[in-house]
């Protein structure tokens, strides 16, 4: 942890500067992330939690009493790819911004990062071979349509930004926003 917290001040103050987002504050390590990231340098600091609207505010709360300023935090309050378990994420992410702005809970008004490629590239679905699933057609296209179909779904869910691995993804997922712009 210790080494992990000593390369991650190096690289915050190596892009001193450029804004960048640190990934990923966990309840275990947010002291060293918030403070070597966030405070020292003003970047801002990715909050991850498992898909718990508590356990998000929770570390927002721990990271804010640090002295991470509440712009600098990002929360990462977890994902499910479409299909496998997403609508407990769905429902988190409506109690999360039901709560922010509904009832005007600052400690939830932060922006959220969703980590749409991680989850989507562990699943059956997107990443079995075609000789072991011929039916399902080409692996390519299906990780694809796992991330976009997932990535429109955060977003629309209330999901500020996601994290896509396909270049296809990104630029339909590009082109979705820029049509609701």
């Amino acid at each position: 942890m210790k080494k992990m917290v000593n390369y991650l001040e190096k690289l915050a103050q190596t892009l001193d500067g450029h804004n960048c987002l640190f990934m990923s504050a966990v309840e275990d390590n947010y002291k060293g992330v918030g403070a070597s990231a966030g405070m020292a340098y003003a970047h801002k600091v990715g909050a991850e939690s498992s898909v718990d609207i508590n356990l998000a505010k929770q570390l927002n709360v721990l990271l804010t009493q640090l002295g991470v300023k509440g712009e600098n935090i990002v929360m990462n309050v977890g994902c499910s790819a479409v299909g496998y378990g997403y609508e407990y994420v769905a429902s988190t992410m409506d109690r999360i911004r039901l709560a922010a702005f509904g009832q005007n809970d600052k400690t939830l008004q932060m922006p959220i990062i969703t980590p749409v490629a991680f989850e989507v590239g562990h699943v059956k679905e997107a990443i079995a071979p075609i000789e072991d699933e011929p039916d399902w057609g080409c692996p390519e296209e299906r990780t694809i349509a796992m991330e976009v179909s997932t990535a429109a779904s955060v977003l629309v869910g209330g999901s500020n930004a996601v994290i896509l691995r396909h270049p296809k993804s990104i630029e339909t997922i590009k082109e979705l926003v820029n049509a609701l712009a």
